[in-house]
């Protein structure tokens, strides 16, 4: 009966915010992510407003990048690199919990102005133990991804593009840097950023 389809769907909506109430405690056996945010309702990111200052807490340095968009209407909330070669930084301190993962959720859109989009991420993890040993960063602990910005379906879709950090992650005292490049194209849009530990 349909009633009873409503009553489990409730219950099932009711477990998984109980779920994720749980993963919010400051227990750190609980804690997944040091960093994170992701455009949408159900995160209660949605606006400009409460984008900014999240991106900005961790922003080191940017040339072509802004946070941009509505909820609801085109160009929806998000951050947009808006030239060629546009670039960011972040540093993401790990204070709590190690972290082996980075999230990038991305957009993927059609049309001449998305054509060959492509962003280029570079993480390092910067250790106080080998910065005082010397001045060059290990090897190991840098790694370069990929992420495509441009398809020929006639629709905008988001789509997560998980990594594994270098050198086993990050450890608690360790900082995470991601540094970004538009390297195809003019244009691209992140939806979401996480720093996790899976």
């Amino acid at each position: 009966m349909l009633s009873d389809v409503v009553d489990l769907w409730k219950q099932q909506d009711e477990e998984a915010k109980s779920r994720c109430a749980a993963i919010m405690e400051s227990d750190t056996n609980s804690l997944i992510c040091s960093y994170a945010w992701v455009i949408g309702k159900g995160t209660g990111m949605q606006k400009v407003e409460q984008l900014s200052p999240v991106i900005n807490s961790v922003l080191s340095s940017s040339d072509g990048w802004a946070v941009l968009g509505k909820p609801g209407k085109n160009p929806r909330t998000g951050w947009y690199a808006n030239q060629a070669n546009a670039t960011f930084e972040i540093r993401v301190p790990i204070a709590q919990v190690p972290i082996h993962f980075l999230t990038i959720v991305a957009m993927k859109s059609y049309g001449p102005s998305w054509v060959g989009s492509k962003l280029e991420i570079k993480t390092t993890i910067l250790r106080p133990s080998e910065a005082a040993a010397t001045t060059k960063t290990n090897p190991f602990n840098v790694a370069t991804f990929e992420v495509d910005g441009y398809h020929e379906i006639k629709t905008s879709v988001h789509f997560p593009n998980k990594f594994r950090l270098p050198g086993n992650g990050a450890s608690v005292g360790d900082v995470v840097m991601v540094e970004a490049r538009l390297i195809g194209g003019s244009v691209f849009k992140i939806n979401g950023i996480a720093l996790c530990r899976f």
